[in-house]
């Protein structure tokens, strides 16, 4: 049975790797999704809404930073290291992360004037999208 062995990048492998494109067009908007979900998010608390909204509050909270944070793991180490899967990994993140704003959006709409928070969140996904598309494994 042959096994392959991977060698693990160098640091200079490693800065080289933070400066893709792709890496940045990745990483900016799931930090800022982070960033956003967590400080918009949590202005809400204060808001005299009944419990279970609150509820379903931190768990959107919970549910969009965990996801954003493990696909920031994905990206910095699978993809980094060529595993194909990551692509598809990141894909379907970027499907749930940026996608469920847009389908809240349509179903239920914002409830308020939605004119920054759509063009924000239209940067995110497409800079996301577009890092996607830097990013797609090569066959071979």
């Amino acid at each position: 049975m042959h096994t392959q062995t991977r060698t693990l990048p160098t640091s200079d492998g490693a800065a080289e790797f933070a400066r893709r494109p792709a890496v940045l067009l990745l990483g900016i908007p799931l930090v800022a999704t982070i960033l956003i979900t967590v400080i918009r998010g949590s202005r809400h608390f204060g808001w005299d809404w009944p419990t279970h909204a609150h509820h379903h509050l931190v768990a959107h909270i919970a549910g969009t930073t965990g996801l954003s944070a493990v696909a920031l793991l994905v990206l910095f180490q699978a993809l980094r290291y060529g595993q194909r899967w990551a692509w598809w990994a990141l894909l379907v993140t970027g499907v749930a992360v940026f996608g469920g704003h847009w389908v809240g959006n349509v179903t239920v709409g914002l409830g308020t004037e939605a004119a920054l928070p759509n063009t924000a969140q239209a940067v995110l996904t497409a800079t996301y999208a577009l890092g996607l598309a830097r990013s797609v494994p090569r066959a071979g």
